[in-house]
């Protein structure tokens, strides 16, 4: 096996040994990652990797929003999609415009929800909860079996 190989492994392995509530924060720090890239790459004027990163920040967001759980997750997982909506929206018009300010709109929001969700997680893990299919906002009951998601998104940058 060639190095890049080990660490992809690696990286598999890493995250496929963590929990669904811990995918969900982990998609918010590549989203948070990709933004944070794109508004360099904006401020440097490489127009390609500012394109490729927010692309990137794009597909997270559309993929939390692919885990939400509306049947069971009620107001919180409405507000949740339209919160993605928007931030969705101003990463779309940040790209198109090369514009940083949708940039910094969409970390405030993705680093907040980020914080909260992870407070969840870990109060959720505390109680002998945790998330059921990927899909965030409904806490399974306590002995309920989690299984897998069947979506996937790359976080590597």
């Amino acid at each position: 096996m060639q190095p890049k190989q080990h660490v992809q492994q690696y990286l598999k392995q890493s995250i496929e040994g963590v929990g669904q509530g811990d995918l969900i924060v982990l998609l918010y720090d590549a989203g948070i990652t990709f933004l944070n890239t794109g508004k360099l790459k904006i401020g440097e004027n490489d127009i390609e990797g500012a394109h490729n990163a927010l692309v990137k920040a794009v597909n997270v967001v559309r993929e939390l929003t692919a885990s939400l759980n509306t049947e069971k997750g009620g107001e919180i997982a409405k507000n949740l999609l339209s919160l993605y909506a928007f931030i969705n929206r101003r990463i779309v018009e940040a790209n198109a415009k090369k514009d940083a300010t949708g940039i910094d709109e969409a970390l405030v929001l993705m680093t907040q929800l980020r914080e909260t969700w992870s407070k969840a997680v870990r109060m959720h893990q505390a109680n002998g909860n945790g998330v059921k299919n990927g899909k965030h906002s409904a806490p399974v009951q306590a002995g309920e079996k989690q299984e897998p998601s069947a979506k996937s998104i790359s976080i590597r940058g």
